[in-house]
């Protein structure tokens, strides 16, 4: 694997952000959010949403070590003690397959897109096995894990250590086995995830807008009006995380709970969306190309919020919404 061969203690990154050290050191220490699902999902929400507006790298790495707590939690399994941890399950981007050998399992392959692998100590990942995909949990110290960050050139979520992932026969044991085949993608609190990475986008959002008073170009009643659509739509996307946080909650005793909880996530995700992005067009009315040309800070936010944006499966989404007759549509859980 030439000079990706090396042990996962030497290619851990050592330039961490305050910010990242913070969030290492306390999920190390247990860090954890109320389980979605039991009552508490909005106060679960606002803190991704809280992390996300102070810093976009964080809020990802926040989210997904959260969402392994959940995604454990739910499967009955203890989760590691003194580690940060991460979910990589997205999107068409693995080749990674676990075999059987002997009494265990080895992995091979590689995963791309690997947020936080230069700095989590271990991560939940979807791989390919002969009974269907599996999740498994991988200690990412051990022998054959070999991790590639150069493949990220954008600036955008550039503390939060994305990489490519290298396995070469890495041993998994069957306890590492997180649930039965296919377990990871049918399970309810897969929805409840959906959305709080929904909570991140208009934490990120309100990062962006908190910007406009400095940079207004002009105070007149255009500038009034965009203020107000602004104010309407985040606070649309409010009501909405809340709606969705309330209805998920009232979910776990229905028969059809996860159906119900996958359209709540689709109707929620697609509506977040679309109110953040009227309120940023609205902004960009008010600040003008200057302050992206002249501001990096500001287009990196703006970068890494459109990147965020495109995790989305927009029109499929719609298409499978308007087919579920689940879907809340106007009327509550």
């Amino acid at each position: 694997m030439s000079d990706r061969e090396q042990h996962r203690g030497q290619q851990m990154q050592t330039d961490l952000s305050p910010a990242v050290e913070t969030f290492v050191r306390l999920a190390r220490a247990g860090l954890s959010l109320p389980i979605p699902g039991h009552g508490q999902t909005s106060q679960r929400f606002s803190a991704l949403r809280a992390q996300a507006g102070a810093d976009a790298s964080v809020g990802r790495l926040f989210e997904a070590h959260t969402d392994a707590i959940a995604i454990l939690f739910e499967a009955c399994v203890r989760p590691p003690s003194d580690a940060a941890l991460a979910v990589w399950a997205s999107g068409p981007t693995s080749s990674a397959r676990l075999e059987p050998k002997c009494d265990r399992f080895v992995l091979n392959g590689k995963r791309a897109f690997c947020g936080g692998a230069t700095i989590v100590d271990a991560a939940l990942l979807t791989v390919e096995s002969p009974d269907g995909e599996r999740l498994v949990l991988v200690d990412l110290k051990q022998a054959g894990v070999a991790i590639d960050p150069g493949i990220w050139k954008s600036e955008s979520f550039r503390d939060a250590g994305i990489s490519t992932v290298h396995f070469d026969n890495v041993h998994v044991d069957t306890a590492s086995l997180i649930g039965p085949p296919g377990w990871y993608g049918g399970r309810l609190g897969f929805w409840f995830g959906a959305v709080g990475v929904a909570a991140l986008w208009a934490g990120m959002a309100d990062s962006i807008l908190a910007s406009l008073p400095a940079l207004r170009r002009r105070c007149d009643d255009i500038a009034l009006v965009a203020t107000g659509s602004i104010e309407a739509s985040m606070w649309a996307v409010s009501a909405l995380l809340d709606q969705a946080a309330s209805q998920m909650d009232a979910t776990s005793a229905l028969d059809d709970r996860v159906q119900r909880a996958k359209s709540i996530a689709l109707c929620g995700r697609h509506t977040v969306r679309t109110h953040v992005e009227s309120a940023i067009a609205a902004f960009d009315q008010e600040v003008g190309p200057a302050a992206l040309a002249f501001d990096p800070d500001l287009a990196r936010k703006r970068t890494e919020l459109s990147m965020a944006l495109a995790q989305t499966h927009g029109a499929r989404d719609l298409i499978v919404l308007a087919q579920d007759e689940h879907a809340p549509r106007a009327r509550s859980v």
